[in-house]
């Protein structure tokens, strides 16, 4: 299990734990939230890993686990292709950046 936090610029805006399950397919998240709009809330997601991008789906709040990563026809879901521009050693930061 780790953590992550989402900033508007400086401003902490949401923070979470998060928990990957490898082993099923596709790949599972779960997020649960710890502070900001959607504290003691988890959303349900798939990821995957490719290279250095990293691609997830989730579901709204409450929503159930997505079954592929696409958005389409699905106003309940998000999908995401992020990139890792910058990793901190120290305590173990990824800096993600959407790509196309």
């Amino acid at each position: 299990m780790g953590k992550f936090s989402v900033r508007r610029g400086d401003k902490v805006i949401g923070e979470a734990t998060i928990k990957l399950d490898p082993t099923k397919k596709p790949k599972r998240v779960d997020v649960s939230f710890t502070e900001g709009k959607h504290k003691r809330q988890t959303v349900l997601g798939i990821y995957e890993i490719d290279s250095d991008a990293f691609r997830v789906c989730v579901a709204r709040p409450g929503d159930e686990r997505p079954a592929e990563f696409s958005a389409k026809g699905r106003e309940r879901s998000y999908s995401h292709r992020l990139q890792a521009r910058e990793e901190v050693r120290g305590n173990t930061s990824i800096h993600l950046q959407p790509i196309s």
